[in-house]
């Protein structure tokens, strides 16, 4: 893949996540488009087109175009162009871009600068956040606090629209407000402060029954969450410069909505209950407003419910109106019953890490104290009690410092929830997220990279695998679409699962394209695995049309991308008809790693323990040459590959050979098995990983190092890397030379990289 290829996916994938109102994240697509222009100078239109976009863009973060959706439409079915000129070689004289871009024909003085009719609005009154000389620490306190409080609005606004007590959470979203407006008054921070207070006005009428928040008026509090958010990320910009910033483009918008419901609280209704029936079956996308109104004209006895006359006239399965009183009478768990209060100290997470840093570096030299085997050999019991001690005291600071780094899943979770949300509405898809396992807990580090992963995965799985309303009808289907997201612990990992019923994979659409693709030959043979592994390709995707949710081929390349980085796996399964099912594999933290210890002549890697399937004994009888796949053993009648760890790194010790008996030890990675031969199993370990630096950036074999008791380095090897490379070795038919490598640096000896090299080539400590 060209450069210019990654920098359009990589715009692609921004562009999928992007937030309208994400100001610095806008600004980055727009830097990108005008990277891109330049870099594409020579080829016709399209340098014209990629300015046009960042011209666009640039109106956009400025507010300066009538209609930001309308205009991020036209960044869309643009930049779908611009990918069938660039990924698919689409000629750039015969593509016809959106007209609103305004492009002029090659060679003009105009470079397709959107049209210029476009009135801008007038701006808002100046609202400047000023922290010039402002006390860091106190305001650094307060942005901190203030994003708690809004992440508890958010998740009571999603309570109030799943049927729980109004008044109790309509109380607790005025106080996250009230509170955040009397601090930000404090300290002078004017557009947060009439933010809050506008909303919070919004709310006190929702608590004194003028109007109701749910619905549209749920949508205006939401925002007002957002556009909040926005000011603290500004103020935490202008804290760091200690300058200024201008929030007045920010804070229009939603100004405007606020106070013109405040004035005029009677354009919205107020209903007689919480939630109707019929309001829910609205909701549910099973009837319309307008078929309501015509049973209602119907029906003879005017007392008679809503749901019995739906019912009645066929309109609506009295299962789903069952379902609709279910959800209507739901009651919040009260969560404080029974609980306690604990106190808490708030530590900042610079100093954390210190810490566990810290710890980290003491189990290593615990480790060389307690297993040097000159001390040992000379310890009197006393001594060997005493180290005993240590051992025990320093595994337990270990845990502690785990623990410490641990957070539930919730607060993520509670965002896929506000994310499905809004996806529902834009699609017009009846939906249900359904979350499992909010309280599992995972390594902070694992917390903040699995959001993007998981939000691509319900993305595609609301956009592409619920089926519309209509379609799930005339197959049988509830009507509302399910997606289950579920946390738990698994044999020492974490395992994050995906599951809807919507219409599964279609296993002969994606092989078909894949053939359109050139990535799979013509009537090859492949497994269901390896079908549903192929929709994580860069640029793959099946939709027959591009959306603002999905489309471009860019999230699952993107989610398997971000798993690999953290050393976990996705299992799928899917049903035509029935839905799928995507499981992720991850380790507890990305700090410490359990291995399998091993020799290979003379030298000591580890093979991570979440890759091991089992080992046996090799004898070479049970070694089979097949032309074009040069060594395999059979196991339980499956041909897996054998990888000589010693010849891929270019081991020979004294000029020695293959030994007779040896360990195989099979290993696993995206249903793929290999053997990998070691000399012998050492046991297992549970090691501090450490970045070897720059000296391995090239290759592909080895994620990390740890450094071992006697405090040399031992290499982790990277089981995916070495399966590929099994993969390259299978398609090209070798003959059972295994020594595939001219790389001098990966066929170095492992014995070159003492501590004070490793120290050198500025390795980085990766936490406990």
């Amino acid at each position: 893949m060209t450069d210019p290829e990654l920098l359009l996916d990589d715009i692609a994938s921004d562009i999928m996540v992007a937030d309208i109102e994400d100001l610095p994240g806008l600004s980055r697509i727009y830097e990108k488009f005008e990277k891109m222009a330049t870099q594409s100078k020579d080829h016709g239109i399209l340098p014209n087109a990629l300015t046009a976009c960042a011209e666009l863009i640039k109106k956009i973060i400025l507010n300066e175009v009538p209609d930001k959706n309308s205009s991020w439409k036209v960044i869309n079915e643009a930049l779908t162009v611009i990918q069938g000129i660039v990924r698919d070689g689409h000629p750039s004289e015969a593509a016809v871009f959106p007209a609103e871009l305004g492009l002029a024909p090659v060679g003009s003085q105009s470079i397709g600068a959107v049209s210029e009719t476009m009135p801008e609005e007038e701006p808002p009154e100046n609202s400047i956040i000023n922290l010039a000389g402002a006390d860091a620490s106190l305001t650094s306190d307060f942005i901190n606090e203030a994003r708690e409080h809004l992440a508890s609005a958010e998740q009571n606004l999603m309570d109030l629209e799943t049927g729980s007590d109004y008044d109790g959470a309509i109380n607790a979203i005025f106080r996250s407000f009230h509170t955040i407006k009397g601090a930000a008054g404090f300290l002078d921070l004017k557009p947060i402060l009439v933010v809050a207070h506008e909303s919070e006005t919004l709310l006190d009428l929702g608590r004194k029954g003028t109007v109701h928040i749910e619905g549209a008026l749920a949508d205006v509090a939401f925002d007002s969450i957002d556009v909040l958010r926005r000011l603290m990320d500004g103020a935490e910009e202008a804290l760091a410069k200690g300058g200024e910033f201008n929030g007045a483009k920010i804070i229009s918008s939603i100004l405007k909505t606020l106070r013109q419901i405040i004035k005029d609280p009677s354009v919205i209704p107020v209903r007689a209950v919480r939630e109707r029936v019929g309001d829910k079956l609205i909701d549910m996308g099973v009837v319309s407003q307008d078929k309501i109104d015509e049973a209602l004209e119907k029906r003879k006895d005017p007392e008679e419910r809503i749901g019995e006359t739906l019912v009645k006239q066929g309109l609506v399965p009295a299962k789903t109106v069952a379902k609709a009183l279910r959800e209507q009478q739901q009651v919040r768990r009260d969560k404080s019953t029974g609980a306690t209060v604990k106190e808490m100290v708030k530590i900042d997470t610079e100093r954390l890490d210190r810490l566990v840093d810290t710890i980290g570096e003491l189990v290593i030299a615990e480790s060389m104290v307690g297993q040097d085997e000159e001390l040992l050999g000379n310890a009197s019991h006393k001594v060997a009690r005493n180290i005993s001690h240590l051992n025990k005291i320093t595994r337990e600071l270990q845990e502690m410092g785990m623990a410490m780094r641990l957070v539930p899943v919730r607060a993520t979770f509670q965002k896929l929830a506000r994310a499905v949300r809004d996806l529902t509405r834009k699609s017009g898809k009846a939906v249900e997220l359904k979350m499992y396992g909010e309280d599992t807990e995972v390594d902070r580090s694992i917390v903040e990279l699995i959001g993007d992963p998981l939000m691509h995965m319900i993305r595609n799985s609301v956009d592409h695998g619920i089926e519309t309303t209509e379609e799930r009808s005339k197959t049988g289907k509830p009507a509302i679409g399910t997606v289950n997201l579920r946390a738990y612990h698994k044999g020492g990992n974490i395992h994050f699962a995906i599951e809807d019923d919507g219409r599964g994979l279609d296993k002969d659409k994606i092989t078909s394209k894949a053939v359109e693709r050139g990535l799979i030959e013509p009537g090859r043979e492949m497994t269901d695995q390896e079908i549903y592994t192929l929709i994580f390709l860069p640029g793959f995707s099946t939709a027959a049309k591009v959306t603002e949710v999905s489309g471009r081929g860019v999230g699952m390349d993107v989610v398997k991308r971000n798993v690999e980085a953290m050393r976990g796996s996705i299992e799928i399964t899917s049903e035509a008809g029935r839905g799928s099912n995507f499981i992720m594999k991850l380790p507890l933290t990305l700090a410490i790693i359990d291995g399998m210890l091993v020799d290979i002549e003379d030298e000591k890697y580890i093979i991570p323990t979440l890759s091991v399937v089992e080992s046996l004994s090799l004898a070479p009888d049970m070694i089979s040459t097949v032309y074009g796949r040069g060594e395999l053993i059979n196991l339980r009648g499956e041909l897996l590959p054998l990888v000589r760890i010693n010849q891929l790194f270019g081991l020979y010790p004294n000029g020695a050979t293959d030994k007779q008996e040896s360990t195989v030890v099979v290993v696993e990675e995206n249903t793929r098995k290999i053997g990998l031969v070691v000399d012998k199993l050492l046991g297992q370990r549970q090691t501090v990983i450490k970045s070897l630096g720059g000296t391995f950036a090239r290759q592909k074999w080895i994620s990390g190092g740890a450094i071992l008791s006697n405090g040399n380095i031992g290499l982790i090897i990277d089981i995916g890397g070495v399966i590929s490379l099994a993969s390259e070795i299978d398609a090209k038919g070798n003959d059972g030379d295994h020594n595939h490598t001219s790389d001098p640096i990966a066929n170095r000896s492992v014995r070159e990289f003492t501590t004070a090299e490793a120290t050198a080539s500025e390795p980085e400590m990766a936490g406990v």
